[in-house]
């Protein structure tokens, strides 16, 4: 770190070990760096990777939010393969991204082309502005967004420069810092940032950060291009764009872009011959979910029973066993990836997609309407969202009789035998629980769970399905779902625990969801004391 006049200069370098989630976008996410095509280079870079682990920028040392920041990058033509007569037509540039992470749906940052002859000599007046665009970044880490930009590069041109400009995030409460790595490079980083004292653009090795190289790229021709466009939605609601989707062209050159946050796509920058378009999406994990709950298990349980009767979408959705009919093994394989409960063959999490590719022999026109359907297994219900319109919190009430009550005891305990701790759930107002889920959390060196870690016996659960698992010592995570409805107030589950020595442990219900998860809940927490 390096103290300016009022800022703070931030460095920091992502280290083996810490980035296992994000392989899937540094995997996918790297575009041909040197292709040819029409005389022209179709990706212009300086970078020598694109794996994105470290980064450097200004932050308000107050709050730790980005302030203003402009990260630069200036190609000389020649780095084009552009002639002194030709045009180069630029249609996305690509962003490396260390981190981007907003208080709201999403973080802005405003993509900038210019042409020049020295930069940044003369800087600002020397810049010619040729092309710009807003975007919003979803939260993500590690990654190379792919910013769809257009602008024609005059012939005789000596220089084009890249910005990315970052606005404060500090009232915003948002962070955006931009992804580098310390491989090699062939032209300089720039950066500026007036908070911290540098108001034109400086190299990173003349602001103290040699080893901080950006990953920044121009994807254009010299040539008129063709276009594959289209738009990826979810396969339960259309409506619903689902951004994030990297589309892979296979072909000689290989070609990638990412759906932006409506779900559309525009590739470009093809070569001759036949290429395959691929859809994929990492996988949604059990602690992050978006779409899978208990309510999905009971919904396969009542459509095998003859209760209810789910479409052929929502079917397919649940079909997580690989199986061509639906059975209770689907459901509880939804259930135990939701618990954390890892086994051989379950697709829940993953992305599916209709169709699977699309191959074209050539692109000789531009091709437009080129749709895909994505498919959550898992989300029966259909009720995934895109992050864009994701609820940043469950909506709670503060108006306690318009809520359902979940609560647990304070118990005192002997040092033997099992605890037994009752959820009640209260104030249910008519209404019947087919499924709910939480989390258990407590003083692991106090307590333990048992073997058998739930039961429904005797309570207003019985004959429900239950799956539990402790992934990590100090969580408890719980899974109820059935066919049939229950109502009642009253002790729905009983955890079991043991003790494990004298003392106080808090016992804290979290992530609690009932039925599909609309109904507003409050927690009144326990605790446990072992004399």
């Amino acid at each position: 770190m390096k103290h300016s006049a009022r800022g703070l200069w931030v460095h920091v370098r992502l280290f083996v070990g810490l980035i296992a989630l994000t392989i899937f976008v540094s995997a996918t996410g790297i575009r041909a760096q040197a292709r040819t095509f029409g005389g022209c280079l179709s990706t212009v870079t300086q970078s020598g990777s694109q794996t994105v682990n470290t980064w450097m920028g200004c932050v308000d040392p107050a709050t730790s939010f980005t302030r203003a920041n402009s990260f630069w990058r200036a190609f000389s033509m020649a780095e084009f393969g552009a002639g002194p007569t030709d045009e180069y037509a630029i249609t996305s540039v690509d962003v490396g991204i260390f981190n981007a992470n907003a208080s709201g749906p999403a973080q802005p940052i405003t993509v900038n082309l210019y042409t020049t002859a020295n930069f940044p000599s003369g800087f600002p007046g020397s810049l010619t502005l040729i092309g710009t665009t807003s975007v919003q970044v979803a939260d993500q880490a590690a990654s190379v967004l792919n910013v769809p930009i257009t602008a024609t590069v005059p012939q005789g041109t000596s220089q084009v420069v890249l910005e990315v400009a970052v606005p404060d995030g500090t009232s915003a409460g948002n962070i955006f810092f931009m992804g580098a790595n310390e491989g090699s490079q062939t032209g300089p980083s720039y950066v500026s940032a007036a908070f911290c004292g540098v108001n034109t653009p400086t190299t990173t090795a003349e602001a103290g950060f040699p080893t901080v190289r950006w990953v920044m790229n121009i994807n254009g021709s010299c040539d008129a291009e063709h276009t594959i466009s289209g738009r990826v939605s979810y396969a339960h609601n259309p409506l619903k764009p689902v951004p994030g989707t990297a589309l892979n062209g296979n072909g000689v050159p290989a070609i990638f872009q990412a759906t932006d946050l409506s779900g559309s796509y525009s590739l470009s920058g093809f070569g001759e011959g036949s290429y395959t378009i691929t859809p994929a999406k990492p996988n949604v994990v059990s602690t992050a979910s978006n779409g899978i709950f208990a309510n999905d298990a009971a919904l396969i349980a009542r459509h095998i029973v003859g209760l209810t009767t789910l479409n052929a979408t929502q079917q397919a959705a649940a079909r997580v066993s690989g199986g061509t009919v639906l059975t209770t093994f689907d459901a509880g394989l939804i259930a135990r990836w939701i618990v954390g409960i890892s086994a051989g063959g379950n697709q829940t999490g993953q992305w599916k997609f209709t169709p699977v590719n699309r191959t074209y022999a050539s692109i000789a026109s531009d091709l437009t309407g080129q749709d895909y359907s994505a498919l959550l297994m898992g989300d029966v219900s259909g009720d995934w969202t895109p992050p864009a319109s994701r609820s940043l919190a469950p909506e709670r009430s503060t108006l306690l009789w318009n809520t359902v009550a979940v609560s647990v005891p304070n118990l005192k305990i002997l040092r033997r035998g099992t605890i037994t701790i009752p959820v009640r759930l209260d104030n249910l107002m008519g209404k019947a629980v087919s499924s709910f889920q939480f989390d258990v959390e407590f003083d692991p060196n106090v307590i333990s769970p048992e073997t058998v870690a739930a039961d429904l016996t005797g309570t207003m659960s019985d004959g429900l399905s239950l799956v539990s698992n402790s992934p990590r010592p100090g969580l408890l995570k719980v899974v109820v779902y059935g066919v049939s409805d229950v109502t009642g107030e009253g002790t729905y589950i009983n955890l079991l625990f043991r003790s494990n020595g004298r003392g106080r442990t808090p016992i804290i219900i979290s992530g609690f969801r009932l039925n599909d998860g609309t109904d507003k809940i409050s927690v009144v927490n326990g605790s446990i004391t072992v004399e």
